[in-house]
């Protein structure tokens, strides 16, 4: 799977994420993405509310195209 815009996935997470865990490792929530979609089918990433600076989960909108995830 292709990955388009990956700049607005990551500010968004630069965003959301709590100290501590806002030193991570961008390969693996892209991987985590793809995870989630193939596993729910569902067009929203969520991280966790443990990871956020709300202390809620925090969705992500997302788009498919042809073997591309588009942020």
């Amino acid at each position: 799977m292709e990955f388009q815009n990956v700049g607005k996935f990551e500010e968004w997470l630069k965003s959301i994420l709590k100290e501590g865990h806002d030193n991570y490792d961008l390969e693996a929530y892209l991987n985590d993405v793809e995870t989630q979609w193939f596993s729910t089918g569902s067009h929203d990433y969520e991280v966790g509310r443990f990871y956020t600076k709300s202390g809620n989960p925090e969705c992500y909108n997302f788009e498919i195209g042809e073997n591309t995830i588009i942020f």
